[in-house]
């Protein structure tokens, strides 16, 4: 926990070489921490290593197939390296685990359209804009214009 937690405030300070090495250090005291392996996929993903990325979110999510904030995270780091498809499932189990989480059913939506499920979409989209807080209104907004433009091209 003490590495991890340097490895945070390294990352806070924008010393992201000391971060991942913290991290690591973490790992080799307890390889099933799943929070460490979340933050080595945040570094690497800024660092567009996108497959370094992928392992260190899956094997996250691997290690707590019950947290729906993992399952979410993993998503979110598909669709941004262009692998929507794969991001289904693991949003699926996000909504199963924790159904009021809105950003779930966001991150479906650009999943769904990037696998051209329009009708999926538009599902997962309104749900977004039912249940996300109000405070989110510029998200809400974006996710109400590409409803509409699914709309029209359904």
């Amino acid at each position: 926990m003490t590495e991890y937690s340097i490895g945070l405030l390294e990352m806070a300070q924008g010393r992201m070489v000391p971060a991942r090495e913290a991290f690591e250090r973490s790992l080799q005291e307890n390889l099933g921490f799943f929070p460490a392996h979340v933050a080595l996929g945040d570094i690497a993903l800024a660092a567009g290593q996108a497959t370094q990325a992928i392992r260190e979110f899956s094997e996250a999510a691997e290690l707590a197939p019950d947290e729906a904030w993992i399952q979410y995270r993993l998503a979110v780091a598909l669709i941004r390296v262009g692998r929507g498809g794969e991001a289904i499932a693991p949003l699926n189990r996000a909504i199963k685990l924790a159904p009021l989480f809105a950003d779930s059913y966001a991150a479906l939506g650009d999943a769904l359209v990037a696998t051209r499920d329009s009708t999926g979409a538009i599902a997962a989209y309104e749900s977004y804009v039912r249940q996300a807080p109000r405070r989110m209104a510029p998200l809400i907004e974006q996710a109400r214009r590409r409803l509409a433009t699914l709309r029209a091209g359904h």
